[in-house]
């Protein structure tokens, strides 16, 4: 798991949907202090023992290699990690199970949670100084051969993010078809990052909070209540209003599915 205090949030932000719950209200009133919430966070009480004892320093790079290495019984991972996964430096070549990310156990099987927390875009800037270059730059980069090619690379981090991306056989030769059938099911059915105003702002608040309860011994409830506080600062330090309409056009973006099961009271 990426347990280092910069990503420890990934974590708990899919145990949290997990349980169940929605981050907000509908009109952006914290629930990380819920049943849900307290959960979650036991979850990942629970499962450090089973964790590498380096888990809580490495970040993606680290984690790749340790994997890599064939130690460990499972990882958390995405598409620059399979490439790391499928090279000459792998210890785990060929030997791999794909599957969605767990979810929500619902009767006696269970409802995935693939969690879109990044991903690269070309942004064209408004005040940019060579306006037509950049657009044109930005159509070059996108189209089908030059895409592909980057993509296809076996080494850097462009993973697929075009339709045909999927089935070419350069990029299937990186990644392996397994891996790529559970990606595009996986974008398809994300639940998206928390893409509202103040975003570092929140995460911060939970990433210091989760540090706190599972490396510093503060009281789960504790560290919760004081994440809860932060985002109600966070939250009223902008105009209200328009933070309430952004997180409701976000839960738009969650899966359907996932919307009749996630409460947010």
């Amino acid at each position: 798991m990426f347990r280092s205090k910069p990503y420890m949030h990934w974590e708990y932000w899919i145990r949290f949907h997990g349980q169940g719950s929605y981050p907000f209200s509908r009109d952006m009133e914290p629930l990380v202090t819920n049943q849900a919430a307290m959960l979650a966070i036991n979850q990942m009480k629970d499962a450090t023992t089973y964790l590498h004892p380096s888990s809580s320093k490495n970040g993606p790079y680290e984690n790749f290699s340790l994997f890599g290495e064939g130690n460990c019984y499972a990882n958390l991972s995405w598409g620059g990690g399979q490439k790391y996964f499928q090279s000459s430096a792998s210890r785990v070549k060929d030997d791999l199970i794909i599957t969605q990310t767990p979810g929500i156990k619902l009767n006696n099987s269970g409802i995935p949670i693939p969690y879109f927390n990044w991903g690269w875009s070309y942004v064209l800037a408004a005040n940019g100084k060579n306006q037509e270059l950049a657009f044109l730059f930005i159509l070059l980069a996108s189209s089908f051969e030059v895409s592909s090619d980057g993509v296809a690379q076996a080494e850097g981090f462009l993973d697929p993010f075009l339709t045909h991306h999927f089935s070419h056989d350069g990029i299937e030769k990186v990644y392996g078809e397994p891996f790529l059938e559970a990606l595009q099911v996986g974008l398809a059915n994300a639940i998206p990052d928390l893409y509202i105003a103040g975003y570092a702002q929140y995460f911060a608040a939970l990433r210091s909070a989760l540090h706190a309860s599972l490396y510093q011994n503060v009281p789960a409830q504790l560290a919760l209540q004081a994440v809860a506080e932060k985002w109600r600062e966070t939250t009223q330090s902008r105009d209200t209003t328009m933070q309430i309409k952004q997180w409701q056009r976000l839960q738009k973006r969650y899966p359907t599915e996932l919307q009749a099961l996630l409460k947010g009271f």
